[in-house]
């Protein structure tokens, strides 16, 4: 556990936490690999390296290893935000996060908002592309017993996710399935719904649950 609620400090209700003491964390810009200082930007999650159970290397990898670390710090691949009082926000994995328009968008919130709707049993959020804003939202959606897919359904689920969070983080196409791809564990696999929507390959899907 690098990032979490330890005995003896509040716990924010949706929050990560706090990194464990002993561990130097911090939120990076991408771009520069510095501290970011504003309250409530979006960066990378990276720990100085020298914990006790930080692995050494990749297996027959070295130079995959190497690529994991920027100006001194170990660079974990998730996204994430930090509030005054040093909490730290989830946002996603870093190849995760849609980028649409230049604004930042966590499909991992809009799972989430996804899910307060009364019609929505499952739901899995990927980008697609889009010519305007380089990549939209799109949700793949799974219904509860007595709905039906239909456009006045997507209608209200799309304010739905407008009002909850925001224009850009409301979905611009909604795909209804009968099931997710999700791991033998019940890890939904949204890199296979992201393949499909930009036409890439679909890589190992040995960990995919049988039908």
């Amino acid at each position: 556990m690098m990032i979490c609620n330890y005995p003896g400090m509040k716990v924010k209700p949706g929050s990560m936490g706090k990194p464990f003491p002993g561990l130097t964390g911090a939120i990076l810009d991408p771009k520069t690999y510095e501290p970011v200082e504003e309250e409530g930007s979006i960066g990378l999650i990276a720990f100085r390296p020298g914990w006790p159970a930080m692995m050494r290397t990749y297996w027959n990898n070295e130079e995959a290893y190497k690529e994991k670390f920027k100006n001194g710090w170990y660079i974990t691949g998730d996204r994430s935000s930090i509030d005054k009082d040093g909490y730290y926000w989830f946002v996603g994995r870093d190849d995760d996060v849609i980028n649409t328009g230049g604004h930042l968008v966590s499909p991992f919130e809009v799972e989430s908002a996804l899910l307060e709707h009364e019609a929505v049993a499952e739901s899995a959020v990927v980008s697609k592309p889009d010519e305007i804003n380089m990549e939209v939202v799109k949700a793949f959606i799974t219904l509860n017993k007595g709905y039906e897919p239909n456009d006045d359904l997507e209608l209200k689920i799309m304010n739905f996710i407008r009002k909850r969070l925001s224009p850009l983080a409301m979905p611009q196409e909604i795909e209804y399935v009968d099931s997710l791809p999700k791991t033998r564990s019940g890890k939904i696999m949204r890199r296979l719904l992201h393949a499909q929507e930009w036409g890439e390959e679909i890589g190992d899907v040995s960990t995919l649950e049988d039908d």
